[in-house]
């Protein structure tokens, strides 16, 4: 794996959401609910505190590791990697977001290169992800990317070059 641009750093889940740990857990929920502000302009779709943690926690069935680069002291972008322990061992979920006033500084992209090498390091060869955004394009229109499962467009002028999707997605 190459070095990254920024530093990414590991998000350690705190033993509860009063712990004396807990500073870094819940700044990266504010940052999650900025995220979700930003996509959707509500927090209908955001999960409170006590869920992230019970979810984003490792059980007998699958893995989970955040990860999130900050700028001058505040978190600006996150990523985790989901692997299953029971089934599927050959895949990994992936997931990148950045703050919008962030985008275009190479912070996805170095966060979406350390999710992939992590999980090549685990053995994980088929990768998926998702995108969340409301559909403000025309889904018939050109510049689109379609993904080879044939479900959803994702708009090109919104983040990654077409030469990485196509990679991505092929």
């Amino acid at each position: 794996m190459t070095t990254a641009p920024y530093r990414i750093e590991p998000l350690i889940l705190p033993a509860g959401l009063d712990s004396s740990d807990a500073g870094d857990f819940l700044e990266i929920g504010k940052l999650c609910d900025a995220l979700t502000l930003e996509t959707w302009g509500s927090l209908d779709r955001a999960s409170p505190a006590v869920a992230r943690l019970q979810f984003w926690r490792d059980d007998a069935y699958r893995r989970m590791r955040i990860f999130l680069v900050r700028q001058n002291g505040r978190m600006v972008a996150r990523s985790w990697v989901r692997c299953e322990l029971q089934e599927n061992l050959g895949s990994a979920l992936i997931h990148v977001q950045v703050l919008a006033e962030f985008s275009g500084r190479g912070i996805g992209l170095a966060l979406l290169r350390h999710a992939e090498g992590l999980a090549a390091a685990d053995g994980r060869t088929i990768l998926q992800s998702f995108t969340e955004h409301p559909a403000d394009f025309d889904v018939d229109g050109p510049g689109l990317v379609r993904p080879a499962t044939g479900t959803g467009v994702c708009p090109l002028q919104r983040g990654a070059s077409a030469s990485h999707w196509r990679r991505a997605t092929a």
